[in-house]
């Protein structure tokens, strides 16, 4: 599960270092729980949010690549939504 882990810690590195662009507060909630045989952990920050042009697919930035190299690692799936900040859905087999 070390994968999982630097995976949060990216997540969390990008908010800190992008979500919050000129603004004086923000939050971060990560949120993990236990679905049948899936456990779900939810990032979400209230920052201004990623472009729609920026997909989890076709990102050329090293932080989201990085984040779908982990994500299939740990044999998962991810889906980003985009309202009042961004979200991220990391669902994976326990």
């Amino acid at each position: 599960l070390s994968s999982l882990g630097i995976l949060l810690n990216e997540l969390i590195t990008n908010s800190m270092k992008y979500a919050f662009v000129g603004r004086s507060e923000g939050k971060i909630k990560v949120t993990a729980f236990k679905e049948q045989d899936l456990m779900i952990i939810v990032f979400e920050d209230t920052g201004i949010g990623i472009p729609e042009a920026i997909t989890l697919k076709s990102s050329t930035g090293f932080g989201l690549q990085l984040v779908n190299i982990l994500i299939r690692q740990i044999h998962g799936s991810v889906t980003l939504e985009r309202s009042n900040g961004t979200r991220f859905t990391i669902r994976f087999p326990i």
